[in-house]
């Protein structure tokens, strides 16, 4: 690791001497906008800004960060529950993942059939025209409709 660091050192300053920034864009990345200023939020902005007002519009907005606080914070409090509502919790979880597995395999099993499908009717006649080759979509479709079950993952969350 350190010889990877002194190579870089050696290595890194002839290149960016060599092939360097332009020095006109830096100085128009230097020069302040006018009129750009930004006004930074106060702290407390910031932190209740972790935990969404509406979790579902925030799962439904990408919102990561605030979703992962709520998310941590229910956790602590799942923790200082009783075993018998926590593990009801936990079964329901369980069962949720479980079901998710079964439609993820579905999905896996039909995505062949619907690609080889896709490629039969738009694509093999563009590829095989030009080289005057045959297509091998109807026969190499069997073969890995076969091999499917074997290679679908099977869930971790056996009950």
């Amino acid at each position: 690791m350190c010889s990877a660091a002194l190579f870089a050192a050696a290595i890194i300053p002839p290149l960016l001497a060599a092939w360097g920034p332009d020095p006109s864009g830096l100085a128009v990345l230097r020069r302040p906008e006018p009129g750009a200023a930004v006004e930074v939020p106060p702290f407390r902005d910031w932190l209740t800004g972790f935990v969404p007002p509406n979790i579902v519009k925030a799962a439904a907005d990408g919102a990561l960060l605030p979703l992962v606080g709520c998310t941590s914070l229910f956790a602590f409090a799942l923790r200082r529950t009783s075993a018998q509502p926590r593990e009801t919790l936990l079964r329901a979880c369980g069962a949720i993942a479980e079901s998710m597995f079964v439609l993820l395999k579905w999905i896996l099993a039909l995505a062949p059939a619907g690609v080889f499908a896709c490629r039969r009717s738009r694509g093999d006649q563009e590829i095989a025209r030009p080289a005057r080759l045959p297509t091998l979509t109807g026969l190499s479709a069997p073969v890995v409709l076969a091999r499917l079950p074997r290679t679908v993952p099977r869930s971790p969350y056996r009950v």
